[in-house]
């Protein structure tokens, strides 16, 4: 995982262009990566979804991410 593709994910969300962001990050999921990458990757979901003002959904990302790395999860910014 490349930190050009957070640059962007995070330029995106900047921007508040979320259906941009949800759909990069979802093409970046379809490849393959370790799980603390794709951990990372659902965080940055997490934050489009949440910006989006969709909570049910942020809270099942936040649930993957807590499947692939626990430890992701008791970070403060989650």
């Amino acid at each position: 995982m490349t930190s050009d593709w957070f640059e962007t994910i995070e330029t995106l969300l900047a921007r508040r262009d979320l259906k941009k962001t949800e759909v990069f990050i979802a093409r970046l999921l379809r490849q393959d990566m370790d799980d603390s990458q794709r951990a990372a990757l659902l965080v940055e979901r997490l934050k489009a979804r949440l910006m989006a003002g969709r909570p049910d959904e942020a809270i099942q990302t936040l649930e993957a991410v807590h499947q692939l790395d626990e430890q992701l999860t008791h970070t403060p910014h989650l």
